[in-house]
């Protein structure tokens, strides 16, 4: 009898660790409860079930050729921050900053930051109207009085404005300042110019006299970023799915959300 204990002991811890093996990495992913077009669409904690966004359609994308299972939770940038340190989210879609190395993992190669396991290279540029235009191009002549540009709380690409000399006005939402914009409250936002090197604004905000400069003020890449544990615990498989990133090239998703409609009007 003892045996046969022994026999279905082995047995049922084998079909457990094949159903364990089989079963997809369910990655809590924490992303921002704005909108903020092309990567995110719609407002609050739901997640749309059409058109949620370039990221989560890319994300939706690789759930089918990776051996993962994204569940999102949609809060203020903040917060996700504050969730990935209480371990209740596992990863966040982010750009690399220095600040940031000992709160997240990134896809790496050869020691360094490997860019082509990115969700893509974009380009953000200023958009404004033509006085800022103007004022950009002498923007280091003394005498000018410096310009307002509306930048979204916690957004890391104040702390590059802050060395310029710009007035920052801090917004709730990128659709907050763009609603600045048009009542001639600043003279600039912060707006997507370019995806993977290729311009590509739309005129999303319906403002007449506005427009980027180029080239962009910031290139930057987004990654899916996990948690130092999180990547400990399933360092192969989050290779395998920064693997999966690579193989694919998400700027015609981008341009869908940036051309689909007049977003800020």
């Amino acid at each position: 009898m003892s045996k046969i204990v022994t026999w279905l002991i082995i047995i049922s811890a084998c079909i457990y660790a094949c159903n364990s093996v089989a079963a997809p990495l369910d990655i809590r992913l924490c992303y921002e409860d704005k909108e903020v077009i092309p990567f995110y669409l719609g407002e609050g904690e739901q997640v749309p079930s059409n058109n949620p966004g370039a990221n989560i359609d890319i994300l939706y994308a690789l759930e089918k050729k990776s051996d993962v299972k994204f569940s999102f939770v949609r809060r203020p940038w903040m917060r996700c921050w504050e969730m990935l340190e209480r371990q209740e989210a596992d990863a966040v879609i982010a750009s690399f900053r220095g600040h940031r190395v000992d709160q997240l993992n990134y896809p790496m190669k050869d020691g360094k930051l490997d860019t082509s396991r990115s969700l893509a290279q974009v380009g953000n540029c200023f958009i404004g109207t033509q006085l800022f235009h103007e004022y950009w191009r002498k923007k280091h002549v003394t005498e000018n009085q410096p310009l307002s540009v509306a930048v979204p709380n916690g957004y890391a690409i104040a702390e590059k404005l802050e060395s310029e000399p710009l007035l920052l006005h801090t917004v709730f939402s990128p659709k907050d300042g763009y609603r600045l914009l048009k009542n001639d409250r600043v003279h600039a936002v912060m707006g997507v110019c370019q995806v993977n090197g290729r311009n590509v604004y739309a005129d999303q905000s319906g403002i007449e006299g506005v427009s980027p400069i180029y080239p962009p003020f910031e290139q930057l890449h987004g990654y899916i970023a996990v948690t130092p544990q999180f990547y400990k615990m399933h360092q192969p498989r989050i290779e395998a799915l920064w693997d999966s990133v690579a193989e694919q090239d998400s700027t015609d998703m981008y341009l869908r959300y940036l051309f689909m409609t007049t977003l800020y009007k």
